[in-house]
Order: structure tokens, then C-alpha cells, then sequence
């Protein structure tokens, strides 16, 4: 029930002539002289701002002087204007459902390019209602902050005309309201032959975090490879992973970790490589196979050998070292009681 400034407004007589008009200030705007028992229309050109035009109000003037229309308590008529109004939402783009958490911005552009932050907040599970913005502007909606495991969707922008009616160039819902729609972080892997590329199923694979002020592991999804790229959804942004094979197909070799981040934007990057269109690869290399150097043999007869070891050898020179030397002292000994006997 304020008195609005700076509004535009004509008194318009019953064929439709322009009598009278004015800008409003604080104070009522009094004209004197109109005639009695004709219908006179209060139009609105231009509304304050953060208003919306009101709809035309009629009165008529009895001849005992009192006033029929929209008229208050001491016969003032009354013009009413309803301050502009937009709801917005923080929506999962899949279901509808809100999103808690979201930090949110109205921006305002100047004819510079300058922006003004006008509005912000994080957002709930019920749609954020604004009042009072200026009609015939292109406002920006601009997340700056996702909720955690979703990414930050692109700007949007909206109007509002004289009327109040809303434009945007993003989505609205059947209700009138502005929806922000975040989509879900994405990731995908696939377990493949390094050599070839072919997609080897049979790998258990895990997805690994580090968490606190230790960095203590937690598996956050672990599956089984099959030919088909593994999807998973919902991991935090700006966080690094690591992919972890705890067992390879038959054949093939456990492949070394490799690491890889999310940013607000989706984009992601690995220490390990990724197909064009952006899945993650797991790549195993094939199991090599015993030369079989210490086995069997061929001769040059073509018949199978056995090839000694090195430790036979060295146990066969040791015998016949203590050979020698247990014969040379039975010989001394021999010597030695021969000549007692001689000497006798």
C-alpha cells in the first residue's frame, strides 16, 4: 500500500481522449473539474521500477461528489502496481527432482558489458522466489558452485516485460519456473588388450579414493569387465581417482594404476590414456612365456640331454678334493709304520 514514484499515468475521458497525465511522486495527484457520471480510465504507461504495469481502473464521479472504482478509505483512487517476481529452481536435469546445495547468482549486464551481481544463494529443495527486478533486462543465472557429484551447468538468461511476463532461454517449468538444471558427473571405462585394443572382459576393476587426513582408501565402485564400457555416476569434481585392477583376464598381466580428475565442467583428465570420446582405458598386456632355459635340450644326434648345473659340478670337484687328500695321508701313514717296523 506505499505510494510508488515515477510512475507514468494518463487519465483517459469516456471517447477515449488523453485529459490529463502526470509522473507520480509521494504525495496523491489531484485534478479538479471532471464531470460528473462518466467513466474515466486510469492508464499506466511506465511502472517504477521492480513493477510491473497495472492493469487499467475505471472510476466515476456521482453528483454528490463521491467516487465509485478502486478507491480507499478517503476517496483517493487508487492505481496498484505489483512488484515483478520470478521463481527459480536447482533441478537434476534426469529426474526433476531439487538439488540442495548449489550456489546461485543473478547477474545484471550493463550496455558496457559490466556485471552486477544483483541476487544470490545456495539453493534448497523449494524454488528461490526474487521480487523487484527491472522489467526489459537480461539477467544471467550463473552457478558457481554444483552440488557435490553433479557438474555446473552453463548460464541462462531471462526477461521480464512490463506485464511480467517471464522469457529465458533455458527451461521452464508449467508453473513459470526458471529451472537450473544440473546434470550427474559421468565417468567410463573400458578394459582392453594394449596391443590390440579389443575389449577384454573378465578383469575385476575398482574405483579407489583417498579420504582424510591419513589418505586411508575406500573403494567407491568395483566391478567385473565385460566388452562393454563400465558408467559410472555422481563422483566428486575436482577429486583424484585412481583405477585399480585386482585381477586380469586369463592371460593377460594386472595393469598398473592410473589416476584421473573430474572438473565442475565434466571434463577429465587421466594419467593413463582415453578414446577420443573420452573413456578411460584399463589396458592389459599379454602374459610372456618361460623360455624354458634350464630344461631339456637337443643334441646335435637329436637325442635329449640333461645339461648339468652348476652345483653338480662344484659338488663333484669338493669329493674328489677330499678324496685326494684323505689317500695322500693314508699313504704317509702306510710310510710311516712301514719304516718303524724297518728300523725294529
Amino acid at each position: 500500500g506505499d505510494i510508488l514514484e515515477d510512475a507514468h499515468i494518463q487519465l483517459i475521458d469516456g471517447n477515449g481522449n488523453v485529459i490529463e497525465e502526470w509522473i507520480s511522486t509521494s504525495q496523491p495527484h489531484e485534478i479538479v473539474g471532471l464531470k460528473t457520471k462518466e467513466e474515466y480510465t486510469i492508464h499506466e504507461i511506465v511502472a517504477p521500477e521492480g513493477h510491473i504495469l497495472a492493469p487499467d481502473s475505471t472510476f466515476t464521479i456521482e453528483e454528490n461528489g463521491d467516487v465509485t472504482g478502486l478507491v480507499s478509505e478517503d476517496d483517493v483512487v487508487l492505481l496498484e502496481d505489483a512488484r515483478t517476481k520470478v521463481s527459480i529452481s536447482k533441478v537434476d536435469i534426469a529426474d526433476g527432482e531439487e538439488i540442495e546445495g548449489a550456489h546461485i547468482q543473478i547477474i545484471e549486464k550493463d550496455k558496457d558489458g559490466n556485471e552486477t551481481v544483483v541476487e544470490e544463494w545456495d539453493s534448497t529443495t523449494e524454488a528461490h522466489v526474487i521480487e523487484g527486478l527491472k522489467t526489459g533486462v537480461e539477467f544471467i543465472i550463473r552457478e558457481t558452485t554444483a552440488p557435490e557429484g553433479y557438474l555446473v551447468t552453463t548460464d541462462t538468461t531471462f526477461t521480464i516485460d512490463a506485464y511480467g511476463n517471464v522469457t529465458s532461454t533455458g527451461t521452464v517449468s508449467e508453473e513459470g519456473v526458471l529451472l537450473v538444471e544440473d546434470a550427474r558427473t559421468a565417468v567410463r571405462v573400458l578394459k582392453t588388450d594394449i596391443a590390440d585394443g579389443k575389449e577384454l572382459a573378465g578383469a575385476k576393476i575398482q574405483i579407489i579414493v583417498k579420504e582424510g587426513l591419513f589418505g586411508k582408501q575406500r573403494v567407491v565402485e568395483e566391478w567385473i569387465s565385460t566388452k562393454e564400457a563400465h558408467k559410472i555416476e555422481g563422483l566428486k569434481v575436482g577429486v583424484e581417482y585412481t583405477l585399480h585392477e585386482t585381477a586380469a583376464p586369463k592371460g593377460y598381466d594386472i595393469a598398473s594404476d592410473t589416476t584421473f580428475t573430474i572438473d565442475k565442467y565434466g571434463k577429465v583428465t587421466t594419467t593413463g590414456h582415453m578414446t577420443k570420446d573420452g573413456i578411460l582405458l584399463v589396458e592389459d598386456a599379454k602374459t610372456k612365456k618361460d623360455s624354458g632355459s634350464g630344461g631339456s635340450k637337443k643334441s646335435s644326434s637329436g637325442t635329449s640331454t640333461k645339461k648339468k648345473s652348476s652345483s653338480k659340478t662344484g659338488d663333484d670337484a669338493d669329493a674328489m678334493m677330499w678324496l685326494l687328500i684323505w689317500l695322500g695321508a693314508a699313504g704317509s701313514l702306510v710310510y710311516v709304520t712301514k719304516k718303524r717296523r724297518n728300523s725294529n
